[in-house]
């Protein structure tokens, strides 16, 4: 998708979406308070630990589509500027080779309780609001993917939905490799040290158990996995190599057992 596309993309949810016209006017909406306040809870509130937010972004890497022949892989770095120019203390970038933001994708990002993730495929992200939870250590979260540049603010006043509402960014990062989707977090102050320690903390053993996933990389190194046609798994690091042998298997629901946010799912 061409940059200009995606611009126009963007603005097409504003005007549609949200209410906000060319001339800088607004559609009036009763509910944006309560929305707001819904907000708020989901991503700010709803996670107890601050740092949940990285599993998140673990899991959406892995829930994401690659195109054949990619190797699946995530970085995560913490710099000490804010190369946004958001005023943030220093920056969290992630960089993965996913297929690239879509239409139907951006728009959930730009929803809650929306998803595109498909439940029978085992995803687990079905209310589409992982991605909300940076806003614990963020107030401008940046997304740069497959032509499409914005990014999001928190609210500061009662009636705004800035967690939802994309701002088209004019400038792109010329650090993010071709074909990698790029996300920015300028770090909200007090932030930095505590989220540089919580990812250089990241075992190689976090993707064990993930099927996509083949590369994490963390700034102090990077993690490699797998040979999965015979079940072995290897972990190496800068410093260390580790073998596993995982065995799967698929346990079928029990009769009789139905849950309204599984349906369609017999086995798991």
């Amino acid at each position: 998708m061409t940059a200009e596309d995606a611009k126009q993309h963007i603005e097409e949810i504003r005007r549609d979406k949200f209410g906000l016209l060319p001339d800088g006017t607004k559609r009036s909406n009763t509910l944006e308070r309560d929305l707001r306040a819904a907000l708020r809870n989901l991503a700010e509130e709803l996670n107890a630990k601050e740092t949940h937010f990285i599993l998140e972004l673990l899991q959406n890497a892995e829930d994401n589509e690659y195109a054949i022949g990619v190797e699946p892989s995530l970085s995560l770095l913490v710099e000490s500027t804010d190369p946004t120019s958001s005023g943030g203390d220093g920056c969290l970038i992630l960089l993965n080779n996913e297929a690239g933001f879509t239409k139907p994708q951006v728009l959930s990002v730009c929803s809650v309780g929306q998803s595109t993730k498909e439940k029978a495929r085992g995803y687990i992200g079905e209310k589409g609001i992982g991605f909300k939870s940076v806003f614990r250590v963020t107030d401008q979260p940046h997304i740069f993917s497959n032509g499409y540049r914005f990014r999001f603010h928190k609210p500061k006043i009662a009636d705004d939905l800035g967690y939802i509402v994309p701002h088209w960014v004019d400038w792109e990062p010329k650090e993010i490799p071709l074909g990698f989707t790029g996300i920015y977090l300028p770090l909200a102050a007090g932030k930095r040290a505590g989220i540089a320690k919580k990812i250089l903390e990241i075992l190689p053993e976090t993707i064990l158990f993930l099927v996509k996933l083949r590369r994490l990389q963390n700034g102090a190194g990077h993690f490699v996995s797998r040979d999965r046609t015979v079940g072995v798994v290897k972990l190496s690091s800068l410093s260390e190599e580790s073998v596993y042998y995982v065995q799967r298997e698929a346990w079928s629901t029990p009769e009789g057992l139905k849950e309204e946010k599984r349906l369609g799912i017999s086995e798991r």
